[in-house]
């Protein structure tokens, strides 16, 4: 709908969240999904056009200032740091093609429990931009690529769920609305072979 330029509206946060889920499901469905979501940005040649501004959709049935509040969510942190540890060493070749050394540094800190999971959203536009490079230009290591998001993903979702705990739902809206006007910001960079950011 938004690469055909077609008018949208949102929903607000608490109707995205799902029902409590088992872990040994996580990692398939956001393979499904992030397999999927990169297809179609290589299919569309959305990184190509050229798009002067985005905004915030419209959220659909609700007013600003009234958003329905969020159901609590049971989190087992120990499971998904789990995940990261477990299949984190699995993708170490494709990290270090794909990142920095600046970046791959961070990860290994984590990794090494030098830190705990400090990967804010400017770190995590530059993995998912990194992958999504390596996606796009090197066809024969797609699958890797979308396989390799998966302890990543987990990490960014320790990171976030430890960023945005103590916010209001008002608050965490907007906490992903800036994550999404980095994202735009630095869309160019993809297609940039000789981008440093990137």
């Amino acid at each position: 709908a938004l690469i055909h330029q077609m008018n949208i509206s949102g929903t607000s946060l608490s109707r995205k969240i799902h029902r409590k889920r088992d872990r040994a499901t996580l990692g398939p469905m956001l393979r499904e999904v992030m397999g999927a979501f990169f297809m179609l940005l290589c299919d569309s040649n959305i990184f190509s056009k050229k798009i002067e501004q985005c905004h915030l959709p419209l959220i659909f049935g609700e007013s600003f200032g009234s958003i329905e509040a969020c159901p609590p969510v049971p989190i087992d942190f120990d499971s998904i740091k789990q995940q990261f540890f477990l299949k984190f060493p699995e993708h170490l070749n494709l990290y270090q093609q794909a990142f920095s050394k600046d970046l791959m540094s961070a990860l290994m800190a984590i990794y090494h429990q030098e830190n705990d999971f400090s990967i804010s959203s400017d770190l995590w536009v530059q993995i998912v931009y990194r992958l999504l490079r390596i996606y796009i230009f090197h066809a024969d290591q797609q699958d890797q690529v979308i396989a390799s998001i998966e302890p990543l993903f987990f990490a960014r979702l320790i990171a976030v769920i430890n960023e945005t705990k103590e916010k209001s739902d008002l608050e965490v809206e907007q906490y992903f609305k800036n994550q999404a006007e980095l994202f735009f910001m630095h869309r160019s960079a993809v297609l940039d072979r000789n981008c440093s950011w990137v």
